[in-house]
């Protein structure tokens, strides 16, 4: 078990650019925030798209709410 997963407490919601919500542990979310405007400021469907998009789901897919 992680410690995201086991203190929620600190864990702060967020939305990405689709209007998804995240749980992000509290010392991520500076980071959290750069991903997905990584993903705004990239050229629609291109490469750096793409792997803006990758970047996000691989670092903080896990934190996704889907009951929000």
């Amino acid at each position: 078990m992680t410690t995201a997963i086991a203190d929620k407490s600190s864990n702060v919601l967020k939305k990405d650019a689709d209007g998804h919500w995240y749980s992000i542990p509290a010392a991520e979310v500076d980071a959290f925030v750069q991903a997905v405007e990584a993903v705004m400021l990239a050229e629609f469907m291109s490469d750096e798209w793409y792997e803006a998009t990758d970047d996000l789901n691989d670092r903080y897919g896990s934190y996704m709410r889907g009951d929000l």
